[in-house]
């Protein structure tokens, strides 16, 4: 009889991005039954659209079958696409979390209580000891915009290097594959950096 090793032990460690791809630990940790499954980084198990589903999210998928209690983790926002984290929040309970907006609308109303939104402004540090207080944990933000020029060459340049970003980006964006996704990433860089930073990106780029 061949051991499953994922039995041999109370609680393992393991990578959701290895098990996913690699076909015999995917398989032999799918025979076992959890108490408990904790995932970090968990917004890594997103999927595209209820059609194009990856590994991650399949596994995650699964892995929510198996087990009694299911904890996933991310400090990560959703990306604003509802059916994306329509999906996401599936993995937890489809029927619960199955149409955002009901859950938006029961919200509303105060009539979700199983689902607590959180904002930063509203964390505060366990009550003191002594004086029973909290603080917050957030301070408020005062915004200030300061006016600065720029001469003539760096108009040139950043004129220049704003039709590259935006050629560039157009070509990364229509290329659907992992490696379009990839290039898009430098240009976003390129668009929010300073002149110094702009053109260390340019020769680390063309290196």
């Amino acid at each position: 009889m061949v051991r499953n090793p994922w039995q041999d032990k109370n609680q393992v460690i393991t990578s959701v991005s290895w098990v996913s791809r690699i076909d015999d630990a995917n398989e032999s940790l799918l025979r076992s039954q959890w108490d408990l499954i904790i995932v970090d980084e968990a917004h890594k198990m997103s999927a595209y659209s209820a059609d194009k589903k990856t590994l991650a999210y399949q596994l995650g998928e699964a892995l929510s079958e198996r087990t009694d209690h299911y904890l996933l983790m991310t400090a990560t926002p959703h990306k604003g696409d509802p059916e994306n984290f329509c999906l996401f929040l599936g993995l937890l309970d489809k029927d619960v979390y199955g149409d955002v907006q009901s859950l938006e609308e029961a919200m509303k109303r105060h009539e979700a209580p199983f689902y607590l939104r959180r904002i930063k402004e509203a964390l505060v540090t366990f009550p003191d000891p002594e004086t029973g207080k909290v603080k917050t944990l957030f301070t408020k933000r005062n915004v200030q915009t300061t006016e600065f020029q720029i001469d003539d060459d760096e108009w040139d340049f950043y004129d220049a290097l704003t039709r590259y970003v935006e050629d560039q980006s157009i070509k990364a964006a229509s290329d659907d594959s992992p490696r379009g996704r990839a290039l898009g990433s430098p240009w976003r860089c390129f668009s929010g950096a300073s002149l110094p930073a702009s053109m260390l990106y340019a020769e680390l780029w063309s290196e």
